[in-house]
C-alpha cells in the first residue's frame, strides 16, 4: 500500500474569531468554515477548500496547509495571508466511510487555536475538525 490521498475532511474545520483585527473586543465575529481537505499524490501538501463565512474575505476561500507536526501547522490562504494553528489531536473510533480503491487507516479529531499569522482577523479563534486517513490499494 502507498499513501496517495492522505486526508479527507469528514467534518468542517471552523475558524471563529471573537476579536476583530487590531484587537477590538466586541467587534463582529470573523469565521470561516472549510468543508474540504485533500492531499497531493505524495501526501506532502494539503489543500483546504470550500471555505465559507464572514471571514472568507480574509482567506480567499481556499488555502494550502503545511504538513502538521504533532501540535502545529500553517495554512497559507489564497489571499496570501498565513494562519498558524496550534492544536491537540485525539484518535477516534474509525467511523470513516469506505472509499473506492483505498483503505481507511484512521480517524482523528483536531481541536485548537489560531495562534499567529498575518490573517489577523482569525488570530485567537478556535479551529477544529475531524479527519479521515486513507491509503491507496495498488
Amino acid at each position: 500500500m502507498r499513501l496517495t490521498a492522505g486526508l479527507a475532511l469528514a467534518a468542517s474545520c471552523l475558524f471563529a474569531a471573537g476579536v476583530a483585527p487590531g484587537g477590538i473586543a466586541g467587534a463582529a465575529v470573523q469565521s470561516v468554515s472549510c468543508a474540504g481537505l485533500r492531499s497531493d499524490a505524495t501526501g506532502s501538501t494539503f489543500f483546504v477548500s470550500r471555505c465559507t463565512g464572514g471571514g472568507r474575505s480574509v482567506t480567499g476561500g481556499t488555502g494550502t496547509q503545511s504538513i502538521p507536526t504533532a501540535s502545529q501547522s500553517q495554512v497559507t490562504w489564497k489571499s496570501g495571508m498565513p494562519s498558524v494553528l496550534t492544536f491537540t489531536t485525539t484518535l477516534l473510533a474509525d467511523n470513516c466511510p469506505n472509499g473506492t480503491g483505498c483503505a481507511r487507516f484512521g480517524e482523528v479529531s483536531h481541536s485548537g487555536t489560531v495562534t499567529g499569522g498575518t490573517a489577523t482577523g482569525l488570530v485567537g479563534s478556535s479551529c477544529s475538525g475531524t479527519i479521515c486517513g486513507y491509503t491507496a490499494i495498488r
